[in-house]
């Protein structure tokens, strides 16, 4: 399912276009606090979260940096950076995120 949604992200960018996003770490609180157990380490994720916020929903779970820059690459794009971040600084335990920019190929690059 993740290859094919970043097959789909890699389809629609030019050559040389970019694509900045997050994706939520592997130790993110989502699945630390809010998984449905059994928990696996990689790959959907069944998330549910009651009380002032209501959530039943399926995440996505890379096993860590590695296996989110292979899911990446594998789709065809290069790698610019990856950065990671925790809300922690904004009073929000366990919020962690890694930080993804990547680029489709350009032409000089695919000859």
């Amino acid at each position: 399912m993740i290859d094919a949604a970043l097959r789909e992200l890699y389809r629609v960018l030019v050559p040389g276009g970019k694509l900045a996003c997050t994706v939520m770490a592997e130790d993110n609180y989502f699945f630390t606090e809010y998984g449905v157990a059994p928990v696996p380490e990689q790959g959907m994720v069944r998330v549910k979260i009651s009380g002032r916020i209501m959530r039943d929903w399926n995440l996505y779970r890379f096993r860590d940096a590695s296996d989110l820059t292979e899911a990446f690459e594998h789709a065809g794009f290069i790698l610019d950076d990856l950065g990671y971040f925790d809300f922690k600084l904004l009073d929000v335990t366990k919020a962690k995120h890694y930080i993804v920019l990547v680029h489709k190929p350009s032409l000089d690059e695919i000859c």
